[in-house]
């Protein structure tokens, strides 16, 4: 079974990586000619312009899980049946990979699904506008026939019409579609101008308008012919010889606004309604049903948006149940406030954007963090309460700062809460600020014992409209830091029959980071002198090669600060090894200075000094007591790089503390070190 599941997952990440674009007009002439070119998961791009004619009318997916679409939305990309045909015809099984979207479908005229017919098909159909087709029996927009569930996403579906049943949307033979977000209106038929779902048939109506659609039988809006749900629908101003909803099996609905049908809100034929949460005209027995004007913005002009103040807003239900079986659960995306509201169209409260940007920083500096904020056009504000959150005990906050900002001069007072870690601010006094901007500057002092990912978290603002507006708040951080430097790197010579190692966590200086977090580069100026870099350590090879290139280090820590240098490498014939102090054995050259620690520490009478060469030079090691007196030199005189020792025998001094000091004329350096008899 793993085998299959992975096999499976190749095969659709394979087929997703081939897919391809197919584009009409200008690879193939008709949309047609575009799917019958085209293989699963494909897309059929469809430039703007109007579409007509043989290829373009009646057009069939041929079951293929394909993306028909346009470029640009339906407003530039018109499919125009000329009264001769539907616009598209699924029969071949289809299922929701097979997308149409982002057409205008006019003019179609066929017995069943003026613009489309499905049947056995469930396509994704969304994001079209569906207009004056005719259906000569049923749908006269979308027909739905044996056992098609599409889903009808997002269109527009006006002014279309069937002689018979359905002039928006039909469904038949235990179609179940799920239809939401569209906006079905003005359409008709003798039987249901809006949507008609017949016997053995519970589509799902979400987040529809239906509105000023006309039947003369069975319901101007709705026709619900089994179980069906309506979640959140507007369904006003529809003409129906029954009403706004018809019912022939039982309906549930939640959340909608029923309102303004002619010459009933309902009707029904051996049918039942159970409505919740509902604000339905002339009142229904259920719970949260209420029966107010909706305030809807402008209805007369087919606005059915709420206003801020509309009994409608957070009214509704987040999820119901049926004894143990859960029938919806709106997600927290859909709705704006404490819980959903009445209606297709959710109050979404303006939003007041708060921003605080992201810093980075070298401690023991002062630093300005702007507090900016962005109202929504018309709306103003008198005064402000912030609480900040996150920097306490690491920053020193100072003052508030209004000074060039929106807030001009207002009066500010802040208090730092220590028991809840919080910076309370609030603003008054001022005159009355809009627009966008910044609010206010907060002044901190970063302290030398700051490091790292600092937050300013904005805990809360609460704004003084006097409208109705939320804050959307978006954090930001500190990031102090010391950035690395390159050191103890120097010019380098190496022989070219042996290679050359750099140990790069040695090089760099960071007060911040340890060396094995950071990530380094080396580049060399030219291609004779080959380097690879492995658990940060750099090895060089010029193999048959002798000269000088320069040689470009970059680190970076994990902040993002760098710091680079460039020095010059050497490369020379072999070494001469009469000197046995340099380790040629493995081909390790030091590429810097370095006076080691002696061993054995303390010592007696004997201990061996290392030291190494990054290149040949003349070296002194000295040694000193602790009044500052040289009582012996050790080493004096030129050495070749590479890795010594020299051994100091101190039979003859005393016990106490001495120190070891190496010069060259690149670097001098001193140990200390112990005498013990």
């Amino acid at each position: 079974m793993k085998f299959l599941i992975c096999l499976l997952s190749l095969v659709m990440a394979v087929g997703s990586s081939l897919a391809k674009t197919i584009l009409v007009p200008e690879e193939k002439s008709t949309i047609q000619a575009g799917i019958n070119s085209a293989s699963t998961l494909d897309t059929v791009l469809v430039a703007d312009g109007t579409y007509a004619g043989s290829g373009n009318r009646d057009i069939d997916f041929k079951g293929k899980a394909i993306v028909v679409k346009s470029e640009n939305g339906p407003e530039f990309t018109v499919i125009d049946c000329q009264h001769n045909g539907r616009g598209f015809h699924f029969k071949t099984n289809e299922d929701n990979m097979s997308v149409l979207e982002g057409f205008t479908i006019k003019n179609g005229n066929d017995s069943r699904g003026g613009a489309v017919l499905c049947e056995g098909a469930s396509p994704t159909i969304q994001n079209n506008i569906i207009t004056q087709n005719h259906a000569q029996n049923h749908g006269g927009g979308i027909a739905c026939f044996n056992s098609s569930s599409p889903r009808i996403i997002s269109n527009i579906i006006h002014q279309n019409s069937a002689a018979y049943q359905g002039g928006g949307i039909y469904c038949w033979d235990n179609s179940s579609p799920y239809i939401s977000k569209n906006r079905i209106s003005e359409n008709s038929a003798q039987y249901t101008g809006g949507v008609r779902a017949n016997t053995y048939c519970s589509p799902t109506l979400i987040y529809n308008v239906i509105s000023e659609n006309e039947g003369e039988y069975s319901g101007g809006g709705v026709s619900m012919g089994d179980d069906g749900i309506l979640i959140n629908n507007t369904i006003v101003k529809n003409i129906g010889g029954d009403g706004g909803v018809y019912c022939y099996g039982s309906v549930l609905m939640v959340n909608s606004i029923v309102r303004d049908n002619e010459p009933a809100q309902f009707a029904f034929n051996s049918g039942s309604l159970a409505a919740i949460y509902s604000n339905i005209q002339d009142g229904w027995t259920g719970t949260g049903n209420i029966d107010l004007d909706p305030l809807f913005v402008s209805p007369d002009n087919g606005n059915f948006n709420l206003q801020m103040d509309s009994p409608c807003v957070d009214k509704g239900v987040v999820s119901y149940s049926e004894g143990n079986t859960t029938l919806f659960t709106l997600s927290a995306d859909d709705y704006d406030g404490t819980a959903p509201d009445m209606g297709a169209l959710e109050y979404f409260r303006p939003v007041v954007y708060v921003s605080i940007p992201d810093f980075k920083s070298l401690p023991d500096e002062m630093l300005d963090v702007p507090v900016s904020v962005q109202f929504p056009e018309d709306y103003t504000c008198s005064s402000v309460e912030l609480a900040l959150s996150g920097f306490s005990g690491i920053l020193d906050f100072l003052y508030v700062e209004s000074t060039n900002s929106l807030a001009g001069d207002a009066s500010w007072t802040y208090q730092y809460n220590e028991t809840d870690n919080l910076l309370k601010i609030a603003m008054a006094g001022a005159e009355n600020i809009s627009g966008q901007g910044t609010l206010l500057w907060l002044k901190f002092y970063i302290p030398e014992t700051a490091s790292g990912f600092i937050p300013f978290v904005l805990d809360s603002v609460v704004f003084n409209t006097g409208q109705d507006a939320r804050a959307e708040l978006r954090s930001g951080s500190l990031t102090a830091n010391y950035p690395p430097t390159i050191s103890n790197l120097q010019n380098f010579e190496f022989c070219n029959t042996k290679t050359c190692r750099m140990n790069l966590d040695t090089c760099v200086t960071d007060l911040n980071d340890a060396p094995e977090t950071m990530n380094w580069q080396v580049t060399v100026a030219d291609g004779n002198i080959e380097v690879e870099i492995t658990n940060r350590v750099a090895i060089f090879e010029a193999p048959d090669w002798c000269g000088t290139c320069a040689v470009q280090f970059i680190v970076n820590d994990p902040h993002g600060e760098s710091d680079s240098l460039t020095v010059t490498a050497t490369v020379s014939d072999p070494f001469d090894d009469d000197d046995t102090s340099i380790n040629q054995a493995d081909g390790k050259i030091p590429f810097h200075y370095e006076l080691s620690q002696n061993h054995p520490n303390p010592f007696n009478p004997a201990t061996t000094i290392p030291y190494q060469v990054a290149k040949a030079t003349d070296v002194k090691i000295s040694l000193y007591n602790v009044k500052g007196e040289k009582i012996a030199v050790l080493v004096d005189g030129k050495k070749q790089a590479g890795y010594h020792t020299v051994t100091w025998d101190a039979s003859l001094c005393a016990s106490g503390i001495y120190f070891i000091k190496m010069d060259t004329p690149e670097y001098s350096h001193m140990k200390r070190c112990m005498l013990v008899k």
